[in-house]
C-alpha cells in the first residue's frame, strides 16, 4: 500500500511539471503611445522619411505604437491597401526609439557612440535596433538560471517525497515492522533526501549550461528578426476593410 502511494504522489508532481504552459499572445492595451514628442502618437509618412523607419514597408501611411499586455510594445502600420502588426517584446526598444527621435541630428552625426551606449548588433526588417540583450535572451542566457532551479527543484522534490514515503512506513500501520527494519528504512530514507539533492543540484547546472549555449549568437538574431516581421491583419479596398485571414 506504501508504494502505491508514492508511486501515485510521484506521478502527480512529474504530470504536473511537465504540463506545457503556453503564453497567450500580446494584446493591445489603452490608447496609442507618445512615441516622442516630436511626433506624437503617429509617425505619418513625412516622419518615416525623415527618420529613416518603416523603410521596408511599402506604400506606407502611419504607424501607431500601442503597449502589450505581456510586456513590449506592439507598432500598427497602415498602407495604402494593408494593415499590420508588429510586436517587440524587449523591455529597452520603446526608450531607445524615443532617444532615436529625440536626438536624431546628432545621433545622425555619429551613429557609432549611440550604438555602443545600447549595445546595438544590427537591425530588424522596419529599422529599429536589436540590442545585445535581446539577442542573449533568444540565446537563453536569461533563462538559464530558471533551467536549472526548474529541473533541479523537480529532482529534489521527488527524492523528497520518495523519502517522505519510506519515513512514513516507520509509523504506518502500528507495529508493521521491526525496530532493526524502522532504522533500516529511516537510513534509507536520508540517503535517498541526500542524494536527491545532489543529484537535483548537479543536473539542474548541466542543464542550465547547455540551454546557455544551444543557440548561437547569429541564429538568436535571426529569431530575434523573425519575431518582429510585421503580419497582415487587415486589407483594404475600395469597398471597405476585409479581415485578413
Amino acid at each position: 500500500m506504501r508504494k502505491i502511494v508514492v508511486i501515485t504522489v510521484l506521478i502527480a508532481l512529474i504530470s504536473c511539471q511537465c504540463t506545457p504552459h503556453y503564453f497567450i499572445e500580446n494584446q493591445r492595451t489603452g490608447d496609442p503611445l507618445v512615441v516622442s514628442a516630436l511626433v506624437g502618437e503617429t509617425i505619418d509618412l513625412e516622419e518615416r522619411d525623415k527618420f529613416e523607419l518603416f523603410q521596408g514597408i511599402s506604400n506606407f501611411r502611419e504607424a501607431k505604437f500601442y503597449s502589450s499586455a505581456g510586456g513590449g510594445y506592439e507598432v500598427h502600420i497602415e498602407t495604402e491597401t494593408q494593415k499590420l502588426i508588429a510586436r517587440n517584446r524587449s523591455s529597452d526598444e520603446f526608450l531607445i526609439l524615443r532617444e532615436y527621435i529625440d536626438s536624431y541630428e546628432e545621433i545622425y552625426e555619429s551613429r557609432e557612440e549611440f550604438e555602443q551606449k545600447w549595445e546595438i548588433v544590427d537591425y530588424d526588417d522596419l529599422g529599429f535596433p536589436i540590442t545585445m540583450n535581446e539577442v542573449n535572451r533568444h540565446r537563453g542566457g536569461q533563462f538559464s538560471w530558471l533551467a536549472c532551479l526548474g529541473f533541479g527543484g523537480v529532482i529534489i522534490g521527488l527524492s523528497s517525497v520518495a523519502a517522505v514515503g519510506i519515513a512514513v512506513g516507520d509509523v504506518w500501520p502500528p507495529n508493521s515492522t521491526s525496530p532493526e527494519e524502522k532504522e533500516r528504512e529511516k537510513r534509507t530514507a536520508a540517503k535517498v533526501f541526500v542524494g536527491g539533492i545532489m543529484l537535483g543540484v548537479l543536473l539542474g547546472v548541466l542543464v542550465g549550461k547547455n540551454i546557455k549555449k544551444s543557440i548561437s549568437e547569429e541564429e538568436a538574431l535571426k529569431k530575434v528578426k523573425e519575431a518582429r516581421k510585421p503580419s497582415v491583419v487587415k486589407y483594404f479596398s475600395n469597398k471597405g476593410v476585409n479581415d485578413g485571414k
